[in-house]
């Protein structure tokens, strides 16, 4: 027996009935609230977003639901915390991805009609190596080049943990200027120009934000984070000394840096 409620996954239990009396007694469903997000974009063979792209999802304590991709190729579902198995279907392919809730940088990449079974991306991590070349999500080089210590928090406007994690970033602007630290953003997941300026003229942080106009194997340092908001710490000498951090380590990696 299942129970489902909307907003929340799914529970399943045995039945077993009282032969003697014909009751049948369950112990109390208890559904997780589907509070979590999973986003991406599916592509086809040549990296073109596919547009109307089937999705469902299935999994363990997990809702049962069914979306289909916009004309850019993206999907969001509302999940519940843990691992998800979602099936994506189209003409050009089909494919079963594994991915963790809080991924919104999945990319599904649909083959000429065939089956993929993939997890969802993770890059090689920066720690001890130079940051990326910001010119590939449109900073300035002068961002990274002025011999402080740069924090810099990859985002989706969208995403409610992002936004806020920006807003206490610009509210602490002014301290960490003051204490010779840099900041800047990046909008990592692409999107359209019209929902990104509406961002912007809601109020715009005090620092530059950069943003991924479309995945590419440039800006794959930016896209195939395992989650949004994404902290970077680099050194003054632009080496990354720390990353997916969450804010309120930031004092503790700076003063590692004294």
């Amino acid at each position: 027996m299942f129970a489902i409620a909307k907003g929340h996954g799914r529970q399943q239990q045995g039945v077993n009935i009282d032969s003697a009396t014909g009751r049948l007694e369950l112990d109390p469903f208890v559904l997780e609230v589907a509070d979590q997000v999973i986003a991406g974009q599916v592509i086809d063979d040549r990296e073109r977003p596919v547009p109307g792209a089937q999705l469902s999802m299935s999994a363990e304590g997990q809702p049962d639901d069914t979306t289909t991709t916009d004309s850019q190729g993206r999907f969001r579902f509302m999940v519940c915390e843990g691992r998800v198995r979602f099936f994506v279907t189209d003409q050009k392919g089909y494919a079963e991805v594994n991915a963790d809730s809080g991924d919104t940088n999945i990319v599904v990449q649909l083959g000429q009609g065939g089956y993929t079974d993939q997890d969802s991306p993770r890059r090689a991590a920066l720690e001890g190596k130079p940051l990326p070349d910001l010119a590939t999500v449109g900073l300035a080089a002068d961002v990274a080049s002025d011999r402080r210590p740069l924090v810099l928090c990859l985002f989706d406007a969208e995403q409610r943990p992002s936004r806020r994690a920006v807003r206490l970033l610009a509210e602490q602007h002014a301290t960490l200027t003051a204490k010779g630290v840099a900041v800047a953003a990046v909008q990592t997941v692409v999107t359209s120009d019209e929902s990104f300026n509406a961002w912007k003229e809601n109020g715009a942080p005090p620092f530059p934000v950069g943003r991924v106009t479309g995945k590419s194997a440039p800006t794959r340092w930016a896209t195939e984070v395992g989650s949004l908001p994404w902290l970077i710490l680099s050194d003054p000498t632009g080496k990354v000394i720390a990353e997916g951090f969450a804010l309120d380590e930031l004092d503790a990696h700076l003063e590692a840096l004294k």
